[in-house]
């Protein structure tokens, strides 16, 4: 029999501090680079391609290796992913079935990944990923990697392996094992829209899928502490499913959820929110990481069975401090009053923390378990993004027929459907009668439900711009449990619409202290910074911890280098990021373009025909985000004919948009610029003027500024530069900052040799 070889000679005589590394063939000249680091740091390694022969004999040669090795390195790669068969698979399942022998806090298994392959991707046994992986892309990281193998066969007893170069965790090193997920909310701009850095928020825009290839292993972001982390302050720790099927992850997913929900109304308590107790999932992050990262003292873990029509959840509450961890219990429950089984969980981290016996109040649930499970279902797809929405409502729906008096469910059911109206994808009264009965009716059941109260608040300030009604919702919820990240979320924008910048600043710095894993919420923190306060500095350390937590690069990091320091020094930024993506080599045209060198930018563009131009769609969010910096770029690529055809479909889009009732801006100016350029001016013009008017009589301040803002751009393009400037200063006497990348913006492009436009510029950056 013949079969490639894929391990290292570790046999029985050998000494037990030897290492085995499996690779697949194609992969050889790695594991020979990686034995040499292992070799120049005292270990024990021996490799062997002379035995190719295979056989029995060379068979059980490397079974009693795997079955005697201190530790056990499988290399990781594409190679390896191809590859559907092969005897190192053997060998990870020989290796992998070991561990079920050995205490979790044995450090045994050391998946070494040589390329970009992700762990959540990879095709490799389960057990590989509830261990932190090493990710070897230099020398410095090799011989990195092997000092810490050195350092863990020379301390028995250590549980968890930290990628080379981190400092050895003082406090309970062992990893979470929990299955992987990846949460994606994924939204790109093109570089020519700048003012989408703060134009676009995750709350107001459904996400669109990136086709960007994440960067190489970012690492976890850790918040830094505000202050000692609390005795008080705990995380909830995804629950593990044990129930056998991975299909059954959305139940203990919700029962986590409603664990922690739970214990944020205790007001002793400091309980990050959901999106960042999450943000661990499927990660090998330690709990000392975790703890760190955010910034608690407690972490409680668990893991839920389900068997037919009874639940039960085991509750540990883990110190990492001390690395300690102490049983809290198993509760056990029928289906049917899965209300009083949150509650049990609750007081007995609330007495264990507190010593109290006592509890807040918290949401009643639902006895009818199929209602439960919808419900359930509804949230986790809902958490998946905006494209899965649709299928959410319809599960949410199925909940609330089954059971009207569910108080949640109406209110999970309302979130869901006026995400649509709030995002402007329809503006239908209709639905906003519906969603506003649902909040209505859940307040009925539960009059001091915080979550139908910041759901009403959130109506009150889309729909009917009653912002003192949205104040005293807001306050209520507050005066019911400790702020949540949600509530000050909406806070937030409260204040930005009344014009009220430094309340909004505020309320947008505790959201993302509450929440300090939440990429979006740190997306939009970073644009608060940046437009409020110009800290360029702060805002790219946010966003460089928002391409880590999404393990991909952000074009809004991009566009504040652009700001920030000129188009060569984004460019460098884009070169280490994301170069080589369809979205990097639009963000390059764009670059070059700023950059006055158009012949590179038209060769580029060249070679990317059909994608320069996005994919489009009938939506209005793809013309948001994409087609007026496409239809910027085409014609500055002298590109007319193309930028007549997309100027006919978004003129025919933005057309319908507005015959719906949406005039947030965007339409506007799509349509606008659209008519424009297929020459039909005296309709651009006379949108412009009916805009104009509209602007005028706007009350929301928010709206009145950024919609002088998308005014000024369309005044711009078409020549009249009194109106453009005036709009301009309007925009800087508010408070907020004119970014000096107007200078490269396309939209200004018409106005930016006018002496008061330089002027203004100036005594902005000044």
């Amino acid at each position: 029999m013949s079969v490639e070889r894929s391990a290292l000679n570790v046999d029985r005589s050998a000494p037990r501090d030897a290492v085995f590394l499996s690779y697949a063939s194609q992969d050889v000249e790695a594991a020979k680079r990686i034995c040499e680091a292992l070799r120049a740091a005292g270990v024990e390694v021996w490799l062997d391609q002379s035995e190719l022969v295979g056989g029995d004999a060379w068979d059980t040669k490397i079974r009693g290796q795997i079955a005697t090795c201190a530790l056990f390195v499988p290399v990781i790669s594409a190679n390896t992913q191809a590859r559907k068969e092969g005897y190192f698979r053997l060998e990870w399942k020989l290796a992998a079935q070991r561990t079920h022998m050995m205490s979790e806090r044995t450090a045994f298994l050391l998946p070494v990944a040589i390329d970009a392959t992700r762990d959540a991707d990879a095709d490799v046994p389960g057990e590989f990923r509830t261990v932190q992986w090493t990710r070897i892309c230099s020398a410095d990281s090799l011989n990195a990697f092997g000092e810490r193998v050195k350092q863990l066969l020379g301390v028995p007893g250590v549980a968890g392996v930290a990628d080379p170069g981190a400092k050895p965790a003082s406090a309970r090193p062992a990893t979470i094992k929990t299955p992987a997920r990846r949460w994606l909310a994924p939204a790109t701009i093109a570089v020519a829209a700048l003012v989408a850095l703060v134009f676009w928020r995750p709350w107001n825009v459904p996400p669109t899928p990136t086709k960007s290839s994440p960067p190489p292993s970012a690492p976890i972001a850790a918040q830094p502490p505000s202050d000692l982390a609390s005795a008080k302050s705990v995380a909830v720790l995804p629950f593990a499913n044990l129930s056998g099927d991975k299909e059954q992850e959305y139940f203990s997913d919700g029962l986590t959820e409603e664990v922690l929900g739970a214990l944020r109304r205790e007001r002793d308590l400091t309980v990050p929110g959901n999106t960042s107790c999450f943000s661990f999932k499927g990660k090998n992050a330690g709990a000392a990481e975790i703890a760190k990262a955010l910034n608690v003292s407690r972490l409680v873990e668990g893991s839920v069975q389900r068997v037919g029509s009874r639940v039960r959840i085991r509750v540990t509450l883990a110190r990492p401090a001390d690395n300690s961890s102490e049983e809290l219990g198993t509760f056990t429950e029928e289906l049917t009053d899965i209300f009083a089984l949150q509650e049990k969980v609750a007081r007995a981290v609330v007495a264990k923390l507190t010593r109290r016996t006592t509890t807040a109040p918290v949401a009643v649930l639902t006895k009818n378990s199929a209602a439960y499970d919808a419900y359930l279902r509804g949230r986790a797809l809902q958490a998946r993004g905006f494209a899965s929405v649709p299928g959410a409502v319809k599960l949410l729906e199925q909940a609330v027929a089954l059971d009207p008096d569910f108080a949640l469910a109406l209110v999970s059911l309302a979130e869901a459907k006026f995400i649509f109206f709030a995002a402007g994808n329809d503006r239908n009264p209709e639905l906003a009668a519906e969603t506003r009965h649902l909040i209505d009716r859940a307040l009925e059941l539960q009059h001091n439900l915080p979550e139908a109260l910041v759901q009403r608040a959130n109506w009150e300030r889309h729909v009917k711009s009653d912002y003192a009604a949205a104040q005293r919702d807001l306050a209520r919820a507050e005066a019911l449990q400790p702020a949540t990240a949600e509530l000050r979320n909406i806070q937030a924008f409260v204040a930005r619409d009344l014009g009220q910048w430094d309340e909004a600043f505020r309320f947008s710095r505790e959201m993302v202290q509450l929440d300090p894993n939440n990429a979006d919420y740190m997306r939009g923190h970073a644009a608060d910074i940046f437009w409020r306060k110009g800290d360029f500095a702060e805002a790219d350390r946010l966003l460089a911890r928002f391409e880590a937590l999404q393990e991909r690069y952000s074009p809004h990091r991009v566009t504040l280098r652009l700001i920030w320091r000129g188009p060569a020094a984004a460019l460098r930024l884009l070169d280490r990021t994301a170069a080589d993506s369809t979205e990097g080599k639009r963000l390059r045209i764009d670059l070059l373009l700023a950059m006055n060198r158009p012949q590179e930018a038209r060769t580029l563009a060249a070679e990317m025909v059909s994608d320069l131009i996005p994919v489009t769609t009938d939506g209005l969010e793809t013309l948001r985000l994409f087609h007026g910096a496409a239809l910027n770029r085409l014609l500055a690529l002298g590109r007319e004919e193309a930028a007549r055809r997309l100027a006919e479909e978004i003129s025919a889009t933005a057309a319908k948009e507005l015959a719906r009732g949406n005039r947030a801006g965007s339409p506007q100016t799509l349509f606008i610029r659209a008519e424009f350029v297929l020459g039909r001016r005296e309709a651009a013009v006379a949108a412009l003027a009916q805009w104009r008017r509209e602007h005028q009589l706007v009350q929301n301040n928010y709206q009145r500024v950024y919609g002088g803002w998308h005014l000024a751009s369309v005044y711009a393009l078409l020549g009249q530069a009194n109106e453009a400037i005036e709009l301009l200063r309007e925009f800087a006497a508010s408070g907020l900052q004119l970014p000096a990348s107007l200078r490269y913006n396309l939209d200004f492009a018409p106005i930016q040799n006018d002496p008061r436009f330089q002027e203004l510029m100036r005594q902005q950056e000044a």
